[in-house]
């Protein structure tokens, strides 16, 4: 996957449940985009992307996406990471 969405941390999940392993986008993006991969559980990604399939519109899959921004998606250690 190259371009801008790619480089959208939003996407990062639903990218990563359809099955691309590989994101292609500036520079400056690669840090946020890392941390965002590191940060996901497969298993939840894979059922987000189901979720968007089915979903009526593109207004919907921005919400889900959305959601699943608002919360952690791997509880942290106690050092936070």
């Amino acid at each position: 996957m190259c371009g801008e969405l790619a480089a959208d941390e939003r996407a990062t999940p639903l990218l990563v449940g359809l099955g691309v392993r590989e994101l292609s986008m500036a520079p400056r993006a690669v840090p946020p985009i890392k941390q965002a991969v590191r940060q996901l559980d497969s298993p939840h990604a894979a059922a987000l992307c189901a979720a968007a399939l089915q979903a009526p519109t593109a207004d919907a899959v921005q919400g889900l996406l959305a959601a699943a921004q608002s919360r952690p998606e791997r509880p942290s250690g106690p050092d936070g990471t």
